[in-house]
């Protein structure tokens, strides 16, 4: 099974996921002006590398220019989606749920000499499920450059500390249902710290939501989200979507969203949502 998250501009999101993908194509071939260069250092640190379980590990990403004549540079995809390896001490690696789809270009112009941030304070939580005490080892992958110059080529490798902690509500979620997705489908989280979790219109909610999906522009997906608040509002809703309330356990109520063919490639997914969900132990 792969894993990502949710966005709320759903066909963004899965428009890189259902294209069709073209074999021996050179990807580099529409940038003529791509440079490799030993004069390009990527350079990661993290805001506190000792946290516990559930609270956020805040990275920053800086590209530090060394070469003798003005360049371009694009950051714009750098550290979209699944940008970085993140390992388990023992080697194991970690789920990505941080998503999937389309970035704009916006090359900008680099001096020698000079360090540019590419993104400050960016919570690795929100990518990547951090649910287990232990030692990580983060890296940034490294990326082509987009529509700029200069390649960005691996980060330093740094070390954060997890010491027990509380799982959140969304994370425990996702370790439920990840038995349940099926092989070929992507599961990740809608967004947190917002009251907005009943999507396709219906009123907002404190909870949180996770989704699952094949082919989003194919109706192939599925929405789930908790909430201590239960509703009303079920049935049919915004583009075609089929709202469901599963059930509650231990004060939280849980619904479904389904696509239009949800159901029809995952025929068990309501009784799958069901048993996960609703034990009274978990």
């Amino acid at each position: 099974m792969r894993l990502a998250t949710h966005a709320f501009a759903w066909a963004a999101f899965f428009t890189t996921m259902v294209g069709a993908e073209e074999d021996n194509v050179d990807p580099f071939s529409f940038r003529p002006n791509l440079r490799v260069t030993n004069d390009v250092e990527c350079i990661l640190t993290v805001t506190n590398s000792n946290v516990k379980v559930g609270e956020p590990i805040q990275v920053s990403l800086s590209l530090k220019y060394t070469g003798t004549a003005d360049a371009t540079y694009d950051a714009q995809s750098a550290c979209a989606y699944d940008a970085f390896l993140v390992t388990s001490q023992s080697g194991g690696s970690v789920h990505y749920i941080g998503g999937s789809g389309q970035t704009g270009g916006s090359p900008r112009k680099i001096v020698p000499g000079q360090t540019m941030s590419i993104n400050e304070n960016l919570d690795l939580t929100e990518r990547y499920l951090f649910y287990e005490r232990g030692r990580y080892l983060i890296q940034f992958r490294g990326d082509n450059g987009a529509f700029g110059g200069i390649v960005f080529p691996k980060s330093n490798q740094i070390v954060v500390d997890v010491s027990e902690g509380e799982v959140t509500e969304v994370d425990a979620m996702i370790l439920r249902l990840l038995p349940v997705c099926p092989q070929d489908w992507v599961i990740g989280k809608t967004a947190r710290n917002t009251r907005d979790v009943t999507p396709y219109g219906r009123r907002a909610v404190p909870g949180c939501g996770v989704f699952l999906s094949r082919n989003y522009m194919q109706g192939e997906m599925v929405v789930v989200w908790q909430t201590t608040e239960g509703s009303s509002e079920t049935g049919e809703g915004r583009d075609n979507i089929s709202v469901q309330y599963i059930g509650e356990a231990n004060h939280r109520h849980f619904y479904v969203a389904l696509a239009s063919k949800a159901q029809s490639v995952w025929p068990s997914v309501l009784e799958n949502l069901k048993d996960v969900l609703l034990c009274k132990n978990r």
